[in-house]
């Protein structure tokens, strides 16, 4: 009995008290991901408009999380259907949120002229401004001269790029992209040190 409770251990499994006082029910531990939420919570617009989005049943205590970060059943087993509460995330590294910011650059005119900024065409035929995609959420203001006033300015290209400190959304997406950089360096310091062999003679 001992040697079996010890190899369940090593197999990833967890023994439970069964039916009976002396039946013991095996069963393997899964790693996963739970959202719970607050008893005063529960009936707030702020949890039934989320729930009407994302088409999950609103005023439950907690909805299932499925993502990568979750263990599945059997590689080889057909996914499940979705229930009512459960949430589907999908996570994006610090490089592909930096691609999307990227869209709320202002080009300026003569770098999409010229085809050293790519350009697509919206449908009226003219180039898409793409800033459209982050309005509300990022800009980044560009001009030949240096601003008088700015958050952050870089110099590139023959012009400067700047935040105003007027822009408290792009400022406070700064701060979270920065945040995002600090804990991404943070995993990367638990990895220990960096060994390299010399090559050649």
């Amino acid at each position: 009995m001992g040697r079996d409770l010890v190899a369940g251990v090593q197999d990833n499994l967890v023994f439970r008290a069964g039916d009976r006082p002396d039946w013991l029910q095996m069963k393997k531990r899964k790693r996963s991901v739970i959202l719970k939420i607050g008893k005063n919570e529960r009936d707030s617009f702020e949890m039934h408009e989320p729930a009407r989005i994302l088409s999950i049943e609103p005023g439950l205590n907690s909805y299932s999380v499925l993502s990568e970060f979750t263990d599945d059943e059997d590689a080889d087993a057909l996914p499940k259907a979705l229930g009512d509460d459960d949430l589907v995330l999908n996570t994006r590294s610090v490089l592909p949120m930096m691609t999307f910011l990227s869209k709320g650059v202002c080009v300026p005119p003569k770098h999409s002229a010229s085809g050293e900024a790519p350009s697509l065409p919206g449908p009226d035929g003219c180039p898409y401004d793409w800033t459209q995609v982050t309005a509300g959420l990022f800009r980044v203001s560009s001009s030949k001269h240096r601003p008088k006033r700015a958050e952050v300015a870089v110099f590139y290209r023959g012009y400067w790029y700047w935040v105003p400190p007027e822009d408290s959304p792009s400022r406070a997406t700064m701060t979270a992209l920065e945040l995002l950089f600090s804990l991404q360096q943070s995993d990367e310091s638990k990895a220990g040190p960096l060994l390299t062999l010399p090559v050649g003679g």
